[in-house]
């Protein structure tokens, strides 16, 4: 089972963005990929609290149901109520794939995340995409918004 630890370390050296072409991460990047690997930390061993530390205290998720959740407290429960009953506790696999960092300005950046999960009692286990908004907020990198979908074949035309 391939650590989330070890995920989200690679998902870091991406963040460079384009890697051939860049040979050494900014201070930022650096400081956004260790924000998203606490976070990762936290929710690989179930530490809710610990994750939402990693949040800003009006940040927005978007569950993969489509149910809009507003605000660290709102987040914290309910992803405190998903590790307990959905995930029963239990370890998940993750592996990181293709990921990008988009800057929108000194303070706020787009990170976008192909991901694979799997777990025994993991509803939503497959391969799907996770989309970070990050801000810096009193010099410190934190999620402003996050957002999961599942990555689904088309459905196929009919007139191929």
């Amino acid at each position: 089972m391939k650590n989330l630890f070890l995920a989200i370390a690679v998902a870091t050296f991406l963040l460079c963005g384009n890697a051939l072409a860049q040979t050494k991460q900014t201070d930022d990047e650096k400081a956004i990929g260790a924000v998203l690997m606490k976070a990762g930390q936290a929710w690989e061993s179930g530490d809710v609290a610990k994750f939402a530390e990693t949040l800003t205290a009006d940040c927005v998720h978007v569950d993969p149901f489509g149910k809009l959740i507003t605000g660290r407290e709102n987040i914290k429960a309910t992803l405190q109520w998903v590790r307990d009953e959905v995930y029963k506790k239990e370890k998940l696999d993750l592996e990181i794939g293709e990921t990008t960092l988009r800057f929108l300005n000194a303070d706020a950046a787009i990170v976008v995340m192909k991901m694979k999960e799997t777990g025994k009692n993991n509803p939503t286990s497959g391969a799907y995409l996770e989309t970070f908004t990050v801000s810096r907020v009193n010099n410190e990198w934190k999620i402003s918004s996050f957002q999961g979908i599942d990555i689904r074949e088309p459905p196929k035309s009919p007139t191929k």
